[in-house]
């Protein structure tokens, strides 16, 4: 597979982006009565992608793959836009080719790790599961952003730093634990993750999910198999980054 950091050709790749747009409805352009105004809504759309962010294209057997919209910031690189060309690859090579694009941008921009914010409007829970069953590099938080953070590894193993706690939960200060199951949510919730922290089972009830300049930070309440529970902020590690303590 070829990777490609695309810099001309830019009307070839505008008349991709129109068909995806239409075709795939990631909006609600779908609701523009006009095709003239869509056409249009959609371009400045465009425009404003290649005006701010990287663009890079994975191809096979000359064949176009995937296309990504990628902006660098301090230590994490933002998913702006993403597209694939479902008329000539599986699912399977489709996110061959993400994650192709994300090791080459990981070089260029020597960033930790990439995140995105699931943007579309359309078939967002069909979406997110298509993700979660062929995209093993991918965690999904489901904030009210629906972000997701991918980092190298083959097979996402996420572990968590404890920076934040209240007298129930202080022991755990500075502790690494690594990510079990995460359970669908309760409605007062955003996700039920399973958490070990030297083989003793925790449960985070996730509340709120931050990223700052450097770092992906979890907030929510953390609760052991003896019904102690207590206030905490974890620090997402990705792959390849030591923890502070």
């Amino acid at each position: 597979m070829k990777i490609t950091q695309v810099k001309d050709n830019l009307e070839e790749l505008w008349e991709d982006f129109f068909t995806f747009c239409v075709e795939s409805k990631p909006y609600d352009y779908h609701k523009i009565p006009s095709f003239r105004l869509k056409r249009a809504k959609i371009r400045k759309n465009f425009d404003d992608l290649v005006s701010s962010c990287q663009i890079f294209m994975a191809t096979k057997d000359q064949k176009k793959v995937v296309i990504l919209f990628l902006k660098p910031y301090t230590n994490f690189v933002d998913v702006e836009f993403i597209f694939g060309f479902r008329k000539n690859f599986n699912s399977k090579v489709l996110i061959e080719g993400v994650h192709r694009v994300f090791d080459e941008a990981s070089i260029i921009n020597n960033k930790k790790y990439f995140k995105s914010e699931i943007r579309r409007k359309f078939k967002v829970s069909s979406y997110k599961k298509w993700i979660e069953r062929y995209d093993k590099r991918a965690i999904i938080f489901n904030d009210e952003y629906n972000s997701v953070v991918w980092c190298k590894l083959e097979k996402m193993k996420v572990e968590f730093e404890v920076i934040g706690a209240n007298a129930a939960m202080s022991h755990l200060m500075s502790k690494v634990g690594h990510l079990g199951q995460t359970f669908d949510s309760i409605p007062s919730s955003q996700a039920m993750r399973e958490i070990f922290f030297d083989d003793e089972r925790y449960l985070l009830d996730e509340k709120k999910i931050e990223f700052t300049a450097s770092h992906a930070l979890l907030h929510g309440f953390l609760s052991d198999t003896k019904n102690k529970v207590g206030r905490a902020v974890l620090k997402f590690i990705p792959q390849n980054e030591k923890c502070s303590s």
